[in-house]
C-alpha cells in the first residue's frame, strides 16, 4: 500500500501542471490538506472523505469491503473542539480494519486549541489501536525545533512525537532522516522545518520512505505547493 500525505496549497482546479504531477504519485491513500475542488479526472478514481480543507482520497479497490467515515470522539462536548482539525476514515481490506485520520492544523487555533485535539487523538489510539490499525498524517504547522514566540508549538510538537512514540508508533520521515527531515522552508528566516508527519505503528513493515523533490515542488514556476509529500510504502 502507498500512502502520501501532503498539503497542497489550495491547488486551484485549473492548476493543470499540479494535477499532472498528483495523478503521476498513483497512491493507494492519499491524506491532503488546504483542499479546494479536486478535479473529476483524479475523483474517478478515488473513494473521496472530506473534512474542511481537508479530504481522505482511497483508491477503487474491489478487495475493500467497507469504507465509512470514523469519528475519533465519543464525547459530544469535544466536536466543536477538534472537529475542523482532522477528517477520518474506516476500511475493511484483507480481514483487517483500518483507520486513517489526516490532520490539518490550520493558521489561527491556538495551542491550546490544538493540544486538546491532540489528546482526543491520543485517547482514541489508546482505546482503540488493539482491534485496529490507525494511521496518522498530515500538516500539524508546528516543529519541535521551533523557538522564539513559536516556541510553545515547539514544545507541543515534541510532546505530541513522545507520546505517539509510547503508544508504539515511528514518524516515518524522522525515522529515516532524523534531524535533517523537512517539508516546509520558512518565508521568513529560510529555514527548513518539518511541518508535516506521518506516523505509523512500529509493528508494520515499511518497504519505502520518501519525501517529495524540492526541485519538482518547490523550484516551478508557479510552484506546486509550499509543502513537500511524505510518501510511504507498508505491507498489511
Amino acid at each position: 500500500m502507498k500512502i502520501i500525505t501532503w498539503n497542497i496549497n489550495r491547488a486551484a482546479y485549473t492548476r493543470m501542471n499540479f494535477w499532472d504531477y498528483f495523478n503521476r504519485l498513483a497512491f493507494d491513500v492519499g491524506l491532503f490538506q488546504e483542499v479546494y475542488m479536486i478535479p473529476y479526472k483524479i475523483r474517478k478514481n478515488y473513494h473521496i472523505v472530506r473534512g474542511e480543507m481537508n479530504a481522505i482520497l482511497l483508491k477503487k479497490n474491489p478487495n475493500m469491503k467497507k469504507i465509512e467515515e470514523e469519528s475519533i470522539s465519543y464525547n459530544t462536548s469535544e466536536i466543536d473542539i477538534i472537529a475542523d482539525f482532522y477528517v477520518s476514515v474506516k476500511i475493511e481490506l484483507n480481514k483487517k480494519k483500518i483507520v486513517f485520520i489526516s490532520v490539518y492544523n490550520y493558521i489561527g487555533p491556538s495551542e491550546d486549541e490544538f493540544s486538546k485535539f491532540l489528546d482526543v487523538m491520543l485517547s482514541y489510539i489508546r482505546n482503540n489501536r488493539r482491534h485496529k490499525i490507525i494511521i496518522i498524517g498530515g500538516d500539524f504547522n508546528m516543529d519541535e525545533r521551533f523557538r522564539g514566540k513559536y516556541r510553545g508549538w515547539g514544545l507541543l510538537a515534541e510532546k505530541m512525537k513522545k507520546e505517539l512514540y509510547q503508544l508504539g508508533y515511528n514518524e516515518i520521515l524522522s525515522l529515516k532522516f532524523g534531524s535533517k527531515a523537512f517539508t516546509f522552508i520558512s518565508p521568513a528566516n529560510k529555514e527548513p522545518y518539518q511541518l508535516d508527519y506521518l506516523f505509523i505503528p512500529r509493528d508494520i513493515k515499511i518497504n519505502e520512505i520518501k519525501v517529495g523533490s524540492k526541485d519538482e515542488i518547490f523550484n516551478q514556476k508557479p510552484r506546486l505547493s509550499d509543502h513537500l509529500p511524505i510518501i510511504a510504502r507498508i505491507e498489511l
